[in-house]
């Protein structure tokens, strides 16, 4: 059995962008928008395109609550998803590579209802599996008025996927220096 075929990918991509100051889903970088470039991405590793997850995106996927951060596009993402598990990615991870992508897609088996890439041990909620059958958690979440998803993850059993190169991949493009760095 391919766990490929279980999985349906996201790309989660609204947020504002503050500490850029421009709206990085736009970005170019060789070539491509950082948006286009992380949904390549998935659809490499899963063989059909990912659904965008975001408010202003002509046919995305609005969040399921505004203001709440990523949670609320991972419960958006969710509540949609018709396969076991949810691949979701941040739109601003753009030196992920296919590998680590590849190494996270074998969790997908996993009998733990989370997987994600990590780096020093950290989870990076937004290069995870999430199995559909977690939404009660992240809804409960999110009805709260603290969006981060430490908590959860702290209370349940998930599989920690080492990223590669020191977890290089994991670099969130946030500032101008970031920014700089990835133009390096």
């Amino acid at each position: 059995m391919n766990p490929r075929h279980h999985v349906t990918g996201y790309v989660l991509a609204g947020g504002r962008s503050t500490r850029l100051g421009r709206d990085k889903r736009f970005l170019r970088l060789d070539g491509r928008t950082l948006l286009a470039a992380t949904a390549r991405r998935i659809e490499a590793a899963l063989g059909r395109a990912p659904a965008l997850v975001g408010d202003d995106l002509p046919g995305g996927l609005p969040d399921a609550r505004l203001g709440c951060g990523p949670l609320g596009g991972l419960v958006a993402a969710l509540r949609v998803c018709p396969t076991d598990w949810a691949l979701v990615l941040a739109v601003d991870l753009p030196r992920l590579s296919g590998r680590d992508l590849e190494a996270l897609l074998r969790a997908a088996g996993s009998h733990r209802p989370l997987a994600c890439l990590t780096r020093d041990g950290r989870p990076e909620p937004l290069a995870a599996l999430y199995r559909r059958d977690t939404l009660p958690l992240w809804e409960e979440r999110l009805a709260g008025i603290h969006y981060s998803f430490a908590p959860v993850w702290e209370g349940v059993a998930w599989e920690a996927v080492g990223a590669r190169k020191g977890g290089e991949g994991l670099f969130n493009l946030n500032t101008e220096e970031d920014l700089r760095v990835v133009l390096g």
